[in-house]
């Protein structure tokens, strides 16, 4: 008999998918892994090379009255270039709606495409939205 178990899954470079799993107790759902889930269906009909895709990492900066803001930054990844040694790639920055929203590192190819083609992307967090 056992359990069924599904899921949503993605990241920064993989969209979403639902995947399901099928375990003979609540233990091993729970103790289970990414290789014992089976991808049913995409939000994307085809994948991109993952040398084009950026990893994100979370920053943090000082604003005013000391209080901080965060921002996710994705640097530029295409696999078919390198930019000169010492040369700094322009910047875009990213400002949520808010108040009530956030950014978010979910996978992203207005992000994607920029930073594909050399660009930086700040995707900010201000203080007073739901990233505060």
């Amino acid at each position: 008999q056992g359990l069924v178990g599904a899921c949503l899954t993605g990241s920064p470079v993989e969209p979403s998918q639902i995947r399901v799993g099928h375990f003979p107790t609540l233990e091993a759902l729970l103790a289970s892994s990414a290789d014992n889930w089976t991808a049913v269906k995409s939000s994307v009909a085809s994948a991109i090379d993952k040398g084009y895709l950026s990893n994100p990492r979370p920053i943090e900066f000082p604003t005013e009255a000391g209080r901080k803001a965060w921002a996710i930054v994705y640097s530029p990844a295409n696999k078919d270039f390198v930019a000169p040694e010492g040369a700094k790639p322009p910047l875009l920055v990213k400002i949520h709606g808010g108040p009530t929203s956030a950014a978010s590192t979910a996978y992203n190819l207005r992000i994607q495409y920029w930073t594909s083609r050399g660009y930086t992307v700040a995707d900010v967090n201000y203080g007073g939205g739901t990233g505060d």
